[in-house]
C-alpha cells in the first residue's frame, strides 16, 4: 500500500513538472497565459525568435556610435574644446580609394562656428572631403559628422592631419589631430625606398694614400 502512495505521488510530482514546462514554453496554452487568441501569441512567439537569431545591423556609415569610434591624436594637450573621433571603413590598401567616418565632439556651449580641413602626408592623397563645411552653434556633446574619402598610393605608414578651427567670442582657436592610416602590411613600396635612396646625400671618396 505505501509502494503504491510513493508511486503515485512521484506521479504527481512529474505530472506537476511537466505542466510547469509547457507553461513556460508555450504562454498561449489555456491557463497558461493571459491571452485569450492562441495565433497571435503564436505569431508574437515566432517574431521574438526570429528577431533573437538575427545578428545585429552593422552601423550605417557616417553615423557611427560614438563608442566603437576611435579618438584622434591630438599634437598639443591645449586648444579649443574639442573632442575628435574616427573610423576606416575599410582596410586601407593601395590604389583602393576607401573613406574615413569622422566625428567632431564640441566639449563647450560657447562656441560659435567650427570647420576643419584635411591633409595627407605623402603617399597619400585625400580625394574626397578634403574641407569640412562651417558648422554655427554647434550643440555642445552633438557629433558634426563628416566623410573624408583617401587614397592610398603606396605601402606605408602614413597619416592624415586635421585642422579644426573653432570661432569662440570673435577669436579664432586651432587645433591639430592625427589620423593614422597603414596601407598594406606597412612597409615601404619599392618607389618610397628609391626616393629615400636618392635624397640621401653621395658618399665622399676616400682620399688615395700615397
Amino acid at each position: 500500500m505505501q509502494g503504491v502512495t510513493r508511486k503515485t505521488e512521484r506521479f504527481f510530482r512529474t505530472s506537476v513538472l511537466l505542466v510547469l514546462l509547457a507553461c513556460a514554453a508555450l504562454p498561449w496554452l489555456n491557463g497558461c497565459g493571459s491571452t485569450d487568441n492562441p495565433q497571435a501569441a503564436t505569431r508574437s512567439y515566432n517574431a521574438k525568435a526570429r528577431k533573437a537569431h538575427q545578428p545585429a545591423e552593422p552601423s550605417r556609415p557616417g553615423a557611427e556610435d560614438l563608442a566603437d569610434m576611435v579618438a584622434a591624436a591630438s599634437a598639443t594637450k591645449t586648444g579649443p574644446p574639442v573632442e575628435m573621433k574616427f573610423a576606416l571603413q575599410q582596410r586601407p590598401e593601395v590604389g583602393q580609394p576607401m573613406d574615413v567616418s569622422i566625428a567632431m565632439i564640441p566639449r563647450s556651449a560657447t562656441l560659435d562656428s567650427l570647420s576643419a580641413s584635411f591633409e595627407a602626408s605623402e603617399g597619400l592623397e585625400v580625394v574626397g572631403g578634403a574641407e569640412m563645411p562651417r558648422s554655427d552653434k554647434p550643440v555642445l556633446g552633438t557629433p558634426l559628422r563628416h566623410m573624408v574619402r583617401i587614397l592610398p598610393k603606396r605601402e606605408g605608414i602614413f597619416a592624415v592631419t586635421v585642422t579644426v578651427n573653432v570661432d569662440s567670442a570673435n577669436t579664432r582657436a586651432t587645433r591639430t589631430f592625427s589620423i593614422p592610416v597603414i596601407a598594406g602590411d606597412g612597409s615601404p613600396g619599392p618607389a618610397a625606398a628609391s626616393e629615400a635612396g636618392a635624397s640621401k646625400p653621395a658618399a665622399r671618396p676616400e682620399a688615395t694614400k700615397g
